[in-house]
């Protein structure tokens, strides 16, 4: 199963290559001239394009690669939503990290190819600031890639601050539905009688003590998106309603004679687990069937890992030093000692809001944890000793224990690492570790 690897990062890559023994026919290719005639004249089960190769030319590759019935995959230091709905879009089998997991490039040589359609337009909305390399997101951002591409009723779920509103905007804009209407409705801030016209409708004299007619938003959004944000909080009998809605494609405004049509992509937010929803009768059996098949998990930040949250940090940084005018030079590391310590409730909204304050109280450009709100600190203050160790204190600890699991051999040591036996010995060699 030859695989090729376009990349600068020739190191990395070989250290893939070699810790997924994929065989003497895969290389790594850096110069692009020559990747391209490689590609020509050999045949490859996988192709895998830095899309950091070439100040972005990779990504032209994908389409022609994958029109003439080549399989390519984008590995990405920090990939985005934006990157992953444009490089799938263009044909791409998926989005890794770089380095890509050398498992995930086994089971992509060897899978046969998919097909599908792809969302068209190139308007993703604000996917750019979605950045991660965690699985959990990166599985979140092919979900919502696969779901824009279809008509399919979505349903999204995660704590507070994750970002579902914006992922169904994003939804939104990357669907045939982007030229229609988008619009949003807060199911638990409304009461139940004004909400119930405010979703169907109602005729002339069909709401007691209210003159005129209304038009609902399902009529409105007609050609477009409605969400319903908090889907929790709506009764069961407007759940089944809006379940009828979703099924039959009609609705029926209070005090009309009859069902009239609507044409809506209905996308649902909640913010706890709708399958334990449904099980506690809160999410009524009728409406969690017509949206479960269309089910996003946003994961919170806490379980994103450290990469995700210091990434996100720094785009933060120079995104909110730009809007209000202030320098940003840095993030020391006791600030991000303190931003990786917390646990987030508040998820990436609450991330964002700190380093806006921390933007604010800095006037050297460099952040440091006293620029940061007191919740954040405090949180580093409440740490006992043993869980106050740097990330590299933590990594030579886990060395150190896979070596002795290893009697000290090398190679099965970066094997169970799932790292080069190069990579490993510069890591030996910086902690100053040496084998017995």
């Amino acid at each position: 199963m030859p695989i090729l690897i376009l990349t600068d990062r020739i190191a990395e890559a070989q250290a893939v290559l070699d810790g997924a023994g994929l065989g003497s026919g895969s290389c790594v290719e850096a110069e692009l001239r020559r990747g391209l005639e490689r590609l020509e004249r050999e045949a490859w089960d996988l192709v895998v394009i830095d899309a950091g190769l070439a100040a972005g030319a990779a990504l032209e590759l994908i389409e022609p690669i994958a029109v003439e019935g080549g399989r390519v995959v984008v590995a990405a230091a920090q990939p985005s939503l934006a990157l992953t709905l444009r490089v799938l879009r263009a044909g791409a089998l998926d989005v890794l990290p770089f380095p890509p997991p050398p498992a995930r490039l086994r089971e992509l040589a060897t899978e046969s190819a998919g097909s599908g359609s792809a969302p068209q337009g190139d308007d993703v909305g604000d996917a750019s600031s979605w950045i991660g390399t965690s699985p959990v997101l990166l599985d979140a951002f092919r979900s919502a890639h696969r779901l824009a591409a279809s008509e399919m009723p979505v349903l999204l779920w995660g704590e507070a601050g994750t970002g579902k509103e914006r992922l169904a905007r994003i939804i939104h804009a990357a669907s045939e539905r982007s030229a229609g209407p988008w619009l949003a409705v807060n199911c638990g801030a409304i009461p139940e009688p004004v909400l119930e016209s405010e979703l169907f409708g109602h005729e002339r004299g069909g709401v007691p003590g209210v003159f005129g007619r209304r038009t609902g938003r399902f009529v409105r959004a007609t050609g477009g998106t409605l969400l319903l944000d908090e889907i929790e909080h709506l009764s069961g009998r407007l759940q089944q309603r809006a379940a009828q809605a979703v099924q039959s494609g009609t609705i029926e405004p209070r005090g009309a004679s009859e069902a009239i049509a609507v044409d809506v992509r209905l996308i649902a937010a909640a913010e706890r687990d709708p399958a334990q929803l449904h099980q506690e009768g809160i999410l009524t059996k009728d409406l969690y069937a017509a949206l479960s098949p269309g089910l996003i998990h946003l994961p919170p930040l806490r379980e994103r890992g450290e990469s995700d949250i210091r990434a996100l940090a720094l785009q933060f940084a120079i995104e909110l030093a730009r809007r209000h005018g202030r320098e940003f030079r840095d993030l020391a590391t006791d600030a991000l000692d303190a931003l990786l310590r917390h646990p987030w409730p508040g998820n990436v909204r609450q991330l964002r809001g700190a380093i806006e304050r921390a933007v604010l109280e800095s006037e050297s450009g460099v952040i440091h944890a006293r620029h940061l709100p007191a919740d954040v600190i405090r949180t580093v203050e409440r740490l006992p000793s043993e869980l106050s160790l740097r990330l590299e204190d933590v990594e030579r600890r886990h060395i150190m224990r896979v070596l002795e699991l290893a009697d000290n051999h090398l190679g099965r040591s970066a094997r169970l690492l799932g790292i080069h036996r190069n990579t490993l010995s510069r890591k030996l060699r910086g902690y100053g570790i040496e084998l017995q």
